[in-house]
């Protein structure tokens, strides 16, 4: 009769008995590889049956074993737990306790400063109509808005900046003020409130940055006549924006042309390797030559000059004054012969300029012609400088004759 009482008084306990092994994995963590000492050894749990509900029996510390919740699980102890792979972090909830929460999004702005009366707010004077800006619609901030309220409002200065003015210095008389907002916060939507005229204050969207890049800073003037903060500053009617200089300075400089010189560059192992022509568009590379930014066997990029693409013949020979082109007097109609149709040519063909033409010919064939090889200086050459303009310097038995060229 006693062992049927025993029995029955341990049926409801068997039933209840949690498994030894339950679904999930312990939280993964790194001790410093040191045994631990008999006093040092806190085992608050064998295994998983000994932990409540969906807790297992985990190494939470070097010598200590107790229950807590799977990996995975919204509890956690430091942001790691929450998952490497997202932004979710360890944050405490009204209870106290720690548990994964997704981060409070913060909009661009600050909200107005305002000063309240150092009280302590009794839990029915408690009004907070939002947690944080993500609760707010548009570009509003979730703000103290008085002493125990939390509401949205435009924040007190939004992003951007107001459009640089220059107006006469005078005092603005007190009939001529017109002050149509105070700060930003006073402004719908994204703007600003901002001083339009003279002696009026009104809200305007904030300056906007004008089309194109920045150059490189290496590119950007260090003087300080150009200084500015935003793209508008250096005028409205142009195209120059803003940028820094190599110093960190702003300064104002024209958008560097991405448009591609002509020519292809050549095989990456004929590009430098060193660091004096490094560059990223090709105009880094000077406007006044063919020069394009091409990668080298590293991949990096480097200033270099397109391969060859020299057409048969020569440019007519033209003799100018030996004066200095000035920038405006400039005229590149080409770079190489590549740039030209048919069998033109890319030449010098005034002071200034260069363009196509067809070339001045060729030398003609003297092939069999047997001559003496005694050195005439009247009637033999070396290059084409010593011929007249209408000759070229070729071939001529075992020699060189100024010739005329054959088309």
């Amino acid at each position: 009769m006693a062992s049927w009482i025993v029995l029955l008084l341990l049926a409801p306990a068997i039933s209840a008995y949690s498994p030894r092994e339950k679904p999930g994995t312990c939280i993964s963590r790194v001790f410093p590889a040191q045994v631990c000492q008999p006093c040092e050894i806190v085992r608050l749990c064998s295994h998983d049956g000994n932990c409540p509900g969906t807790q297992k029996c985990c190494r939470t510390d070097r010598c200590v074993t107790q229950c807590e919740e799977p990996a995975g699980s919204s509890n956690c102890d430091v942001d790691t737990d929450c998952g490497t792979f997202d932004n979710r972090k360890c944050c405490k909830n009204t209870s106290g306790f720690t548990r994964c929460a997704e981060p409070r999004q913060e909009k661009p702005g600050k909200c107005i400063n305002r000063v309240f009366i150092a009280l302590a707010c009794e839990p029915h004077e408690v009004v907070k109509l939002c947690s944080s800006d993500g609760d707010c619609p548009g570009t509003k901030k979730c703000c103290q808005t008085d002493r125990c309220v939390t509401s949205c409002e435009e924040p007190a200065e939004k992003p951007g900046k107001c459009i640089r003015r220059v107006f006469i210095a005078l005092a603005c008389e007190p009939h001529e003020i017109v002050k149509l907002c105070s700060s930003d916060g006073d402004c719908p939507g994204t703007k600003k409130c901002c001083q339009t005229d003279r002696c009026v204050t009104s809200c305007e969207e904030p300056a906007a940055p004008k089309p194109g890049e920045c150059p490189a800073p290496s590119q950007v003037e260090s003087g300080t006549s150009s200084r500015c903060d935003v793209d508008t500053d250096c005028g409205e009617n142009n195209d120059k924006k803003c940028c820094k200089n190599a110093s960190g300075f702003k300064r104002c400089a024209s958008p560097p042309s991405t448009a591609p010189k002509p020519g292809q560059c050549p095989a990456p192992s004929q590009v430098e390797s060193g660091t004096s022509s490094r560059c990223d568009v090709d105009t880094d590379c000077g406007e006044n030559n063919d020069k394009k930014c091409c990668k080298n066997a590293s991949g990096f990029k480097r200033c270099a000059s397109p391969p060859s693409t020299e057409k048969p013949g020569k440019c007519i020979r033209r003799v100018f004054i030996a004066l200095a082109c000035r920038p405006q007097e400039i005229v590149k109609l080409c770079s190489s012969d590549g740039d030209c149709p048919g069998t033109k040519k890319c030449c010098q063909t005034e002071r200034c300029v260069t363009s196509c033409e067809e070339p001045a010919g060729q030398c003609p064939d003297t092939s069999g012609i047997i001559t003496t090889c005694e050195f005439d200086p009247e009637r033999n050459c070396l290059s084409d400088s010593q011929c007249p303009s209408d000759k070229l310097c070729c071939s001529f038995g075992c020699g060189k004759e100024c010739l005329k060229p054959v088309s």
